[in-house]
């Protein structure tokens, strides 16, 4: 088989794939019963701790100044200060060491850390630059002083400083540089345990997975047959989270359900199969497990079985990267995985630059990427050191000598930016299709359960979801603010002009989605909802709005002080004058379902949410942070009950008169001429301002959706 991809015809070898597989026939019907896609989370992943509360957002830039005495750094922010620092001193003499000034402020471990990573930068410099001995020198301080490898820093630091160190061997002719072979999937088959650690501790992995499991049920949709063919299958068990999905579909029981591994390691295949057979077996789900043994550069379609009547799905996992040196191939490949004719493809890669000839270019690329995983493993794998090292020492070692020594098809280990894999995808007509309402709360929902993964943040490029490892730190760098002010040129520059609040809500779509399509609306509007928990939400919304009061009084007072535009005043004055008929609705709604308002204790969640109200009153708020808040509180209220009322709801008519009262057309003006005041202060704003205007839009979804758990009871 030949095809014409790019730059050059690729011809696939002619020996075919070996095939093997696995049936497991259903033993019997039984009754099964609707399940929502994202209760797949809530019912069957039992490792994934109860939702509760937590933090995803991104933290304000800090400068060392201010810091409490003796601050602990986090690894990314330690490589932002460190990179300051050699700035500071790029006239410093090469390994002058005593130039280095220990900040009073950070603990001796921080210092010692931006100390570490300060000397590698620069000796990464003085390679670029063929100052070998200067390389040579600041090398074997940093090999010398990481030694003990405590920190992820330190541990990161050596596995550089020694790579470099064998990169500047082999330019002197000391070494050869030879073809050093790693076979990825033979090793993933000998350290399984240390994989299964990662799969259940890791947000990547897990955010993932689960994120896969919807997009791939999004996808088949009601189909009876489905084929989900994977590419880099590893242990499989996430499969079997989907499987126990499809067990419970009532109207459209699965017929058959067909998963084809592919894979060049024939004993992990087959394990996989076994396991996932004896699962499905386990749940009278109707399952045929396949495997194709093959490089994907030796695919044939006909090593595949297909069935006319079934839905196609694909799922690469971790695949791609590794054919990032061979361009050609990795267009091959694309075009057979087109050819499949698959209803969705699902793609997991690692978003990091080092898919380029230019070491030191590559160097920056891996350095961050690598700080920001060995601070995640740190994290998440403290109590499994063991794995921890498996992990550090096996693959990223090997990964970062790969990525540092070697050149050309040699140098396999290759990652690309998110903008690279759109122009390659759109080659093939290949586009991203938005992910659905469930699969973003579910992504959500799994990085909030977890206390361990503070440092997540879920953000959205376009349709394509990205999961990062944040600073948990100071940061100490400008680009953020730098990225903030081109951000804003975008928005407000150019005649198809973007509103800063719309941008606000397609960049933060994940936690917009969650205050908006809560399981609790969602239970409203297909009648499912339990009318304890709508008892619940009216006891504790009146206490709100009670405390809503004194916020809008106030921010009628900085309209009429700070905005430039009278008209202010009277929109706001409009919605402080509706106050009072809503407080006699809620009293009148609190009768008829028999809700004591006067012996409603206020929960926990519902304090914290009025004491931000409450911290928005102070003078020293600006209107502008008051405004952009006020817009989403009712914003949210406004979508959350209007989705209620749509075509094919089915809100019981007990609560229809709740829904309209803010799903209707009039409230839903109100907020738009809201949301024109705060795009009109936000573009006249400090960067400074609009930082904190976001931070506070983020902080009021957050509550929001912390509020719906605490009428639905989690």
């Amino acid at each position: 088989m030949a095809s014409q991809c790019g730059d050059g015809e690729i011809t696939a070898d002619e020996e075919s794939p070996s095939v093997v597989s696995h049936h497991a026939e259903a033993k019997k019907e039984v009754p099964w019963t609707p399940q929502p896609p994202f209760e797949i989370l809530n019912k069957y992943a039992s490792h994934v701790k109860r939702f509760r509360h937590g933090r995803i957002i991104r933290p304000a830039p800090e400068t060392t100044a201010g810091r409490s005495p003796h601050q602990e750094l986090s690894a990314d922010s330690i490589l932002e200060l460190a990179k300051m620092r050699l700035l500071q001193h790029t006239s410093q003499r090469c390994g002058d060491s005593d130039s280095f000034k220990y900040d009073p402020h950070l603990s001796s471990e921080s210092n010692k850390d931006v100390e570490l990573t300060s000397c590698l930068l620069n000796a990464a410099e003085k390679f670029a630059n063929q100052q070998f001995d200067c390389a040579e020198k600041l090398l074997r301080r940093c090999i010398l002083l990481s030694s003990h490898a405590d920190s992820p820093v330190e541990r990161v630091v050596k596995f550089f400083a020694e790579a470099i160190h064998e990169r500047v061997d082999i330019e002197r002719g000391k070494i050869d540089l030879h073809k050093n072979i790693f076979h990825l999937e033979d090793t993933l088959f000998d350290y399984q345990p240390a994989i299964l650690a990662l799969e259940q501790k890791l947000p990547s992995a897990q955010v993932t997975q689960f994120t896969a499991i919807q997009a791939v049920l999004d996808g088949v949709g009601t189909a009876r047959k489905i084929h989900l063919i994977d590419f880099g299958i590893k242990t499989g068990l996430h499969w079997s989270i989907m499987m126990q999905g499809l067990a419970n579909r009532e109207n459209y029981p699965l017929e058959l359900l067909k998963i084809t591994a592919v894979g060049t390691s024939k004993d992990r295949l087959d394990e996989t199969g076994r396991r996932l057979s004896s699962f499905a077996e386990s749940m009278n789900l109707p399952f045929l497990y396949k495997t194709v043994v093959s490089e994907t550069k030796g695919l044939k379609k006909d090593s595949f079985e297909f069935d006319p009547d079934e839905v196609v799905a694909v799922y690469s996992g971790l695949c791609l990267w590794s054919q990032l040196a061979w361009p050609n191939q990795l267009r091959e490949f694309l075009q057979f995985v087109k050819n499949l004719s698959p209803c969705v493809i699902v793609v997991n890669e690692i978003e990091a630059s080092t898919n380029t000839s230019v070491f030191i270019d590559r160097f920056h690329g891996a350095l961050p990427f690598t700080i920001a995983t060995f601070d995640c493993l740190d994290t998440c794998l403290k109590g499994d050191t063991i794995y921890r090292k498996i992990v550090e020492d096996v693959f990223f070692r090997d990964m970062i000598r790969n990525i540092i020594t070697a050149e050309d098809e040699e140098r396999t280990f290759r990652h690309a930016k998110i903008s690279f894999w759109k122009e390659l995808f759109a080659e093939f007509e290949i586009v991203g299709t938005e992910l659905s309402d469930s699969t973003l709360y579910q992504a959500r929902l799994l990085v909030k359960g977890n206390a361990a993964w503070d440092s997540c943040t879920l953000d959205m490029n376009g349709n394509y979801m990205l999961i990062q490892s944040i600073v948990t730190g100071a940061k100490f760098s400008d680009d953020r603010s730098c990225q903030r002010s081109e951000e804003r040129r975008e928005v407000m520059d150019g005649s198809d002009r973007t509103a800063v609040t719309e941008t606000w809500l397609k960049k933060h779509r994940l936690l917009y989605v969650g205050a908006t399509r809560h399981p609790f609306l969602l239970g409203i509007r297909d009648g499912s909802v339990d009318f304890a928990s709508f008892k619940r939400w009216l006891g504790q919304d009146y206490i709100f709005v009670r405390a809503f009061v004194p916020f809008i009084a106030s921010l009628l007072l900085k309209a009429w002080k700070e905005s430039d535009d009278d008209s202010d005043v009277d929109v706001i004055l409009g919605g402080m004058a509706a106050l009072n008929d809503e407080i006699a609705w809620f009293k009148k709604e609190a009768s008829k379902w028999g809700v004591a308002l006067n012996s409603v204790v206020p929960q926990q969640t519902n304090l914290d949410y009025c004491r931000f109200l409450e911290s928005l009153t102070s003078p020293d708020v600006d209107y502008t942070l008051a405004i952009t808040a006020f817009w989403v509180i009712e914003a949210v209220y406004q979508e959350s009950f209007a989705h209620c009322l749509e075509d094919g709801s089915k809100t019981p008519e007990e609560l229809k008169e709740t829904c309209q009262r803010w799903g209707n057309d009039g409230f839903g003006q109100y907020c738009r001429a809201l949301q024109n005041i705060a795009n009109r202060r936000l573009e006249k704003a400090s960067d400074d301002v609009l930082a904190k205007a976001e931070v506070n839009l983020l902080k009021v979804l957050e509550h929001e959706v912390e509020f719906w758990n605490m009428s639905h009871g989690v």
